[in-house]
C-alpha cells in the first residue's frame, strides 16, 4: 500500500500540466501512486499523462469520459489505494518535500490525525517583462506559526478561507468511514468548497503545518475562479448548509459560514460584477441571507460593518410591501433633496436616512442614473415608509440627466444635490433656514472652513448678516459673486456637491446641469455664482463619508479583466476637470482668476490621483493636461494657491513629467502610512484602549447573544 495516492483531476491543462507533473515526480516521497484523472480532455493532455505513467510506474492515468471535477475526484478516490489521499490541481505545482514533510506529521502528539494540512502561496506568470511572483495567502497570516494539533471549533476560520483542499492530505479509512465524497456538479463548480467544508467538520483530529506547500497559479483565465455562472456560489452554499445541519455543527462554524456567504455575495456583487437587479440574482441573494441566523449575524464580531449594513438594508428593501404610499405635506417643502443614485448599495440606506434626520421641512428626490445594483431597491423601500421620499420612475443614462428630471419635479423653494456616498448631520438644517430666511439665490458650503476670515471680511463690508461659532459661520451677502471673487468659485471641491439653489431664481436663469457634471454640479454650480444677484456663505463641515468599505489596489494590474471594465466604465463618469473648463469659459471674467485657477488645479488633481492604473494615467494626462495649461497660463495665477499640494501635482506633471510625480506620490504615501502605524500603535497601548477592550471582552461572556444582538441594532437605529 502506497503512503499517499494523489490524484490530478485534468481537463485541457496542457499550458501547465508538464509542470504539475514535474513538481509531483521530484517528490522527496517516492512511497506514492499518482492517479491522473483525465476528464475527456481534447488538447494533447492525455497524451502528455501517458508519457509521464510509461517513464515512472508510479504514475497510472485514468481515462474516462466528461464529468467534471467532483466526477474526477470521485473516481480517482475509487481507485485510490495510498493510506492518505492527496490532491494537486494541473494548473498548479507543488513544494518537491510537500508530502514528506505532511505525512511526518500523522501522529503529532502521539495520536493518529484524520487531515494533515500545510498552506499555500498564490503564484502569478510573469508577463511583460516583470519575472514570477507570488503572495502569501491570508491563511498562512492568521493560522499559528508552529505546528499544532486542533479541531475545527479551535480555529474555525479554516472553514471560512480559501478552500484549498489540496494544501492536505486525508486518511483514506477516515473518509470512507465518514462517507466524506465530492458534490459532482457540472464543469469544476466549486466542488472542493462542501469537500472541505464536510472534511474539516467530521475530523477529530486536524494537525496544521506551517509552511507554504503549494503554488496556486492565479494566472489562468480558465481557472474555476473566474466565474461565469453565477448559481455556482449559491448552489455550493445550500450544500455546505447540508453538511453543517447534519454534523450538528456549532455556532463558531455556522459564524465561519456566514463570512464565506458574505464573501461569495461581494465576489458575485463586486469582482464579477454580476448586477443585484437581475431578479434571478436578487431571489438567490435574497435567499443566502433569509437563511442566516439574525441573532447570531448581529450579535457577532466576525463581519464587516459594511456586510451587516447590506444584510439589514438588503433584507429591509426585499420586505419592503406594496402598501399605498403616506400622504405626503401639502405645504411647500423648503428644500428638495436631489439624490443621483449609481451603484450606492453600501451607502444608499445610510444616506437617506441621514436625509431623513434632518428638522428643516423637505422632500427627498431620488433618481437612477444607471445603477447596475440593488440601490434602486433600498430607495424604494424608503419611499414607502416615509412620505417626504419619492422616487422617479425609470432609469436615467446618466447623472446630469437624472438630475435635471429631478431638478424639474422639484417642490421646494431651493434644491440641493446629495451625494449618495456621504451623509449629513443637523448643523446643515440650521444654515439652510438661515439661507432661505435671507432669500439668497445661492449659497455655497465650505466644508473645510478655509475661507472664514474672507467671507466675514465681505459681509463687514456689505454690512451683511453673519451668524458665529466656534464650528458653524454663516454669511448671508446681499451682493454677487464679486465681493467674494478670490474664493467664489473653488469653496467645495471640485468633485463634491456643495450647493444649495434657490429654485426660482435656476428657473428665471433656465440653468441645466450640463453634460459633463458627471462628478459634483461644477459647471452648473460656477454658472450660477456668477449669476447670482445674493450669495450665502456656509462654514462648517456636515457631512461625513458613509462607505465604510476599503477599495484595495490592485496588485497585478492586468490580472482581473473585469476589474478593468468596471474601472474603464468608472473612469467614464470620475472626470472633474471637463466639467471646470466648462465653467470657466461661462464665467469668462478676469476677476476671478484666482478662484478659477484653484479650482482648475483641484479638479485636474483629482482625477489624476484617482486614475486606476497607469494606462489611465496616461490618458488622463494625455486628454487633460493641454488644456489646463492653456488656462492657468490665460489666467495667470502664479501666487495664490488655496490648495498647494493640488497645484503641486500639476507642477510635478507640467514640469517633471509622469516619472516624477509617481515618485513623489510613493514618498507621500510612505509617509502617510508611517504616521497611521504610530497612531494606530499610540491607540493600542492607551489606557482607554485597553480598558475598552476588557469591558468589552467582559460583555461578551455576561450578556446572551440576543442581547447583544439588541444592543448593536439600537445603535445602529
Amino acid at each position: 500500500m502506497p503512503k499517499v495516492s494523489i490524484l490530478i483531476p485534468v481537463y485541457n491543462a496542457i499550458p501547465y500540466l508538464r509542470q504539475c507533473l514535474d513538481s509531483i515526480k521530484a517528490q522527496t516521497l517516492q512511497d506514492i501512486e499518482v492517479l491522473c484523472i483525465n476528464d475527456g480532455s481534447k488538447d494533447d493532455s492525455l497524451a502528455v499523462m501517458n508519457e509521464y505513467a510509461a517513464a515512472d510506474s508510479r504514475f497510472k492515468v485514468l481515462d474516462k469520459p466528461n464529468g467534471g471535477y467532483g466526477h474526477s475526484l470521485n473516481y480517482g478516490l475509487d481507485h485510490a489505494t495510498g493510506e492518505f489521499i492527496g490532491i494537486v490541481e494541473p494548473d498548479d505545482f507543488i513544494d518537491e518535500h510537500m508530502y514528506e514533510d505532511l505525512l511526518s506529521y500523522q501522529d503529532f502528539g502521539g495520536k493518529p490525525a484524520d487531515i494533515v494540512k500545510g498552506s499555500y502561496v498564490q503564484f502569478y506568470d510573469g508577463r511583460n517583462g516583470y519575472g514570477d511572483a507570488v503572495t502569501t495567502s491570508a491563511l498562512t497570516e492568521f493560522m499559528p506559526k508552529v505546528p499544532t494539533a486542533l479541531t475545527i471549533d479551535d480555529h474555525p476560520g479554516l472553514s471560512s478561507s480559501h478552500p484549498c483542499i489540496w494544501t492536505a492530505i486525508y486518511r483514506r479509512s477516515f473518509l470512507e468511514s465518514e462517507g466524506i465524497r465530492f458534490m459532482e456538479p457540472n464543469g469544476a463548480g466549486w466542488a472542493d468548497n462542501p469537500f472541505m467544508q464536510e472534511t474539516l467538520v467530521a475530523a477529530k483530529r486536524i494537525v496544521w503545518v506551517p509552511k507554504n506547500y503549494y503554488y496556486y497559479r492565479q494566472t489562468n483565465m480558465s481557472s474555476s475562479s473566474f466565474l461565469k455562472d453565477f448559481h455556482i456560489p449559491f448552489d455550493r452554499t445550500r450544500e455546505m448548509r447540508e453538511v453543517l445541519r447534519r454534523r450538528n455543527a456549532s455556532a463558531k462554524i455556522w459564524e465561519a459560514l456566514y463570512v464565506r456567504e458574505f464573501s461569495y455575495i461581494n465576489f458575485v456583487l463586486g469582482e464579477c460584477g454580476f448586477s443585484e437587479t437581475d431578479p434571478e440574482v436578487h431571489a438567490l441573494v435574497l435567499e443566502m441571507l433569509e437563511d442566516m441566523d439574525k441573532d447570531l449575524v448581529l450579535s457577532s464580531k466576525c463581519f464587516a460593518a459594511s456586510d451587516i449594513d447590506f444584510y439589514n438594508s438588503f433584507l429591509a428593501a426585499a420586505h419592503a410591501q406594496d402598501n399605498a404610499e403616506p400622504e405626503a405635506s401639502e405645504e411647500q417643502p423648503v428644500v428638495s433633496f436631489l439624490v443621483p443614485v449609481l451603484d450606492n448599495r453600501r451607502t444608499m440606506a445610510e444616506c437617506l436616512s441621514s436625509l431623513n434626520a434632518l428638522e428643516v421641512e423637505h422632500e427627498v428626490i431620488c433618481v437612477d442614473c444607471g445603477s447596475h445594483d440593488s440601490s434602486p431597491m433600498i430607495c424604494k423601500r424608503v419611499c414607502n415608509t416615509h412620505a417626504n421620499v419619492r422616487m422617479l420612475d425609470g432609469a436615467f443614462e446618466s447623472v446630469p440627466q437624472g438630475l435635471n428630471a429631478a431638478l424639474k419635479a422639484s417642490k421646494g423653494r431651493y434644491s440641493m444635490v446629495i451625494d449618495p456616498s456621504m451623509s449629513v448631520d443637523a448643523r446643515l438644517s440650521s444654515f439652510i433656514e438661515l439661507v432661505a430666511e435671507g432669500s439668497s439665490d445661492i449659497a455655497l458650503l465650505d466644508n473645510d472652513m478655509r475661507y472664514v476670515v474672507d467671507a466675514l471680511r465681505a459681509a463687514n463690508a456689505l454690512d451683511a448678516v453673519t451668524v458665529q461659532t466656534e464650528e458653524f459661520v454663516a454669511a448671508m451677502l446681499p451682493a454677487g459673486a464679486e465681493s467674494i471673487s478670490g474664493f467664489a468659485f473653488d469653496v467645495a471641491h471640485a468633485n463634491e456637491y456643495a450647493r444649495i439653489y434657490r429654485n426660482d431664481f435656476i428657473r428665471e436663469q433656465g440653468l441645466s446641469f450640463d453634460s459633463c457634471d458627471v462628478m459634483g454640479d461644477a459647471s452648473f454650480g460656477m454658472r450660477a455664482t456668477i449669476a447670482a444677484a445674493s450669495i450665502a456663505y456656509g462654514a462648517f463641515n456636515c457631512m461625513s463619508n458613509a462607505d465604510r468599505f476599503i477599495e484595495w489596489p490592485l496588485f497585478y494590474l492586468e490580472l482581473d479583466e473585469q476589474h478593468q471594465l468596471r474601472s474603464e466604465r468608472s473612469a467614464s463618469r470620475r472626470r472633474v476637470t471637463p466639467s471646470i473648463l466648462k465653467g470657466i469659459e461661462a464665467v469668462g471674467d478676469e476677476r476671478y482668476a484666482v478662484s478659477l485657477s484653484n479650482v482648475l488645479a483641484s479638479a485636474f488633481a483629482w482625477d489624476i490621483v484617482h486614475t486606476e492604473n497607469l494606462e489611465e494615467l496616461h490618458a488622463c494626462i494625455d486628454e487633460e493636461l493641454p488644456a489646463v495649461r492653456a488656462c492657468l497660463e490665460r489666467l495667470g495665477n502664479e501666487y495664490c494657491w488655496h490648495r498647494p499640494r493640488d497645484h503641486r501635482v500639476y507642477e510635478l506633471l507640467a514640469k517633471g513629467g509622469v516619472e516624477e510625480f509617481l515618485e513623489d506620490r510613493m514618498l507621500y504615501k510612505d509617509y502617510v502610512l508611517r504616521l497611521d502605524e504610530q497612531a494606530l500603535a499610540d491607540m493600542k497601548d492607551s489606557p482607554t484602549m485597553r480598558l475598552g477592550t476588557k469591558l468589552a471582552h467582559a460583555g461578551r461572556i455576561v450578556m446572551p447573544r440576543k442581547a447583544i444582538a439588541a444592543v448593536k441594532n439600537a445603535f445602529r437605529k
